[in-house]
């Protein structure tokens, strides 16, 4: 299967696939709060872990919070914060980017008083230094993705920030599909919590973490334990963690590495589409920010159908995020102006370190064929 979905998930390295699969034969399980020789090994397991996603996105060790997921970590943040800081205003800002993981909380906080508004990325980072008033009644939190992953943006966190703490409000910024394949630095960034996802970088599925600014408030959304500082009960899936902090430490050691592979192919694999198929339109191009990521419009072309046939032959795209329902046009398509008719032929390709140029040719050839 070739795979051009890596948006969604990143097929781990070797090494970490071999490094899981050895803890889970080989670890002697205990509580790491424990005071024995087996509990002091997997604690030092789980503190190298902590250091290798706090090196990724630019924090410090004690600032990380392990979670099961990257959807964990955005429901952590939201009603976590939202929960801790009752006499803030009642009000949430975000954007028409954002991952349903956050959007679903800031809904549910909607139907408990809270009011919420979406603004355009470029409305939020210019206003910082003006007087718009993007939230009338004031706001408690704004959350903000880095990158969106129907569109292939990338968006001014930094200036975003600004905007909202001019404004004291705090912020979250969701970094889950960028977090090791792009430098970051949270807290040059200066946002309050960042979400990251092990399975998008090269670890295995089941492993998230919360970078929590100090000072920040947050109630617990898993109570009756004290790991993880009180804010994430449970027993610590140390396998899983372990290697995805090696996949986090292998990212950030071969970023540079990565990407420039990555550009030359994106830059072939655009090449190659605009060569074989007429009229395309680019939504995110060769000049686009991220350089796993390519998008486009194809012309009378019913993209669901297509992604099927590509499946039926071993090749492996996705037209949105699997948490965007295939019946409904993303809000990030709709905002950018693509009609519903063009949506209808939109199609994204995730590309990956693995992938190779004799596969994107494949993949071009492929699309062509079918679409005729």
């Amino acid at each position: 299967m070739l795979n051009f979905d890596s948006c969604v998930t990143l097929t781990p390295e070797r090494a970490v696939s071999k490094y899981y699969a050895g803890l889970i034969k080989n670890l002697v399980y205990q509580n790491p709060l424990s005071a024995t020789r087996i509990s002091d090994k997997i604690a030092g397991l789980l503190e190298t872990a902590r250091k290798d996603f706090a090196n990724l996105i630019g924090a410090r060790p004690a600032e990380i919070i392990f979670t099961s997921s990257g959807s964990e970590a955005n429901n952590l943040a939201i009603k976590g914060f939202l929960a801790a800081n009752p006499s803030r205003p009642k009000g949430v800002l975000t954007t028409f980017y954002e991952h349903s993981s956050v959007m679903a909380p800031i809904k549910s906080a909607a139907g408990n008083g809270y009011k919420f508004a979406r603004a355009s990325c470029a409305e939020i980072a210019e206003s910082a230094h003006e007087k718009t008033n993007l939230m009338p009644h004031g706001a408690a939190l704004a959350a903000f993705v880095m990158a969106s992953g129907e569109t292939g943006e990338a968006f001014p966190i930094k200036e975003m920030t600004a905007a909202a703490r001019a404004r004291e409000i705090a912020v979250h910024c969701d970094a889950c599909l960028t977090a090791g394949r792009i430098s970051i630095d949270a807290g040059s960034l200066g946002v309050d919590m960042m979400s990251v996802s092990a399975h998008k970088f090269g670890g295995p599925a089941g492993v998230g973490a919360l970078y929590v600014r100090p000072g920040t408030r947050l109630f617990p959304l898993i109570e009756g334990g004290v790991e993880e500082r009180g804010l994430r009960a449970g027993f610590y899936n140390v396998p899983a963690i372990a290697a995805a902090g090696l996949a986090a430490r292998m990212a950030l050691e071969s970023m540079d590495e990565r990407n420039a592979a990555l550009k030359k192919l994106k830059l072939i694999l655009c090449d190659e589409i605009n060569k074989r198929i007429k009229g395309v339109k680019w939504v995110a191009g060769p000049d686009s920010p991220l350089n796993f990521y390519a998008s486009f419009i194809l012309p009378a072309t019913n993209a669901e159908n297509l992604i099927s046939r590509l499946s039926n032959s071993n090749i492996l795209v996705s037209p949105y995020s699997w948490c965007v329902s295939a019946a409904k046009t993303p809000d990030s398509l709709i905002h950018k102006g693509i009609e519903e008719y063009e949506a209808a032929g939109y199609m994204r390709i995730c590309l990956s370190h693995h992938n190779t140029e004799k596969e994107i040719s494949r993949l071009a050839g492929k699309i062509a064929n079918f679409i005729r």
